[in-house]
């Protein structure tokens, strides 16, 4: 019995200081982060500053105003492609990352 209570006491101070020196090490990748590492955050952190004004839903030959341009789906505005649209929102890829544009509520709360 005491000396397995010896195995367990060296095993387990070998595995605390097999995950400190781990810890420490600036070499290991991060598991959680995005592939294409910069490419995807200058992506995700660029400006949408376009303005939903109108979408015509009609299936494949749905369209949205974006910005006083009109797009049908599968164009391009500035890089961004339109791939789908609803009532009131249209979907726009850039860079494999969505951005949803909803048209903006006036205060009365119609569209």
């Amino acid at each position: 019995m005491t000396r397995w209570r010896g195995i367990v006491a060296v095993l387990g101070a070998l595995a605390g200081a097999t995950l400190q020196g781990a810890a420490a090490s600036s070499d290991l990748p991060n598991p959680f982060a995005r592939p294409g590492g910069a490419r995807n955050a200058a992506a995700a952190a660029a400006p949408l500053d376009l303005e939903l004004r109108a979408t015509l839903v009609a299936g494949r030959r749905s369209s949205a105003n974006i910005g006083g341009t009109i797009l049908r789906l599968g164009q391009e505005l500035e890089g961004y492609r339109l791939t789908a649209v609803r009532e009131g929102t249209a979907v726009l890829v850039r860079a494999g990352i969505p951005y949803v544009l909803e048209i903006e509520r006036t205060k009365e709360g119609s569209r």
